[in-house]
């Protein structure tokens, strides 16, 4: 199994160029003894996107909760969307975001990255 840690600047660097040039989240971890996941939350943070996904108009958020390894996780609405973009543009920290809106700190982190995701590619496609 792969093993878990966080990316030095080097690797942040490597995995940059490997997702740009189309290479696989799958393929990035097998190259850099990282787990898939951490390949794939780095690129989410730093939104990195291979050159086929880039271009492709994100389809409108969806706001239905899941199951993802065997755990409910529970989407964030078009109104807790407003109020977390609302927190964090009054400089809110995601840890005091999460406490607010009764919501993990990597949570925050993530629905901030993908919202931002989607205004990029959104403003791109017009």
């Amino acid at each position: 199994m792969p093993k878990r840690s966080k990316l030095n600047d080097e690797q942040k660097a490597q995995v940059a160029d490997l997702r740009e040039a189309g290479m696989s989240y799958d393929a990035i971890g097998r190259r850099m003894d990282l787990s898939r996941g951490a390949i794939s939350w780095y690129c989410l943070l730093d939104g990195i996107d291979s050159p086929k996904t880039a271009r492709r108009v994100l389809p409108p958020l969806k706001y239905q909760s899941y199951v993802r390894n065997g755990s409910t996780v529970l989407a964030f609405s078009a109104d807790e969307d407003a109020q977390l973009l609302a927190l964090a543009a009054e400089g809110t920290s995601h840890t005091e975001i999460g406490k607010i809106m009764r919501r993990k700190p990597n949570s925050v982190s993530g629905r901030l990255a993908t919202l931002a995701r989607h205004d990029a590619r959104r403003e791109a496609a017009e």
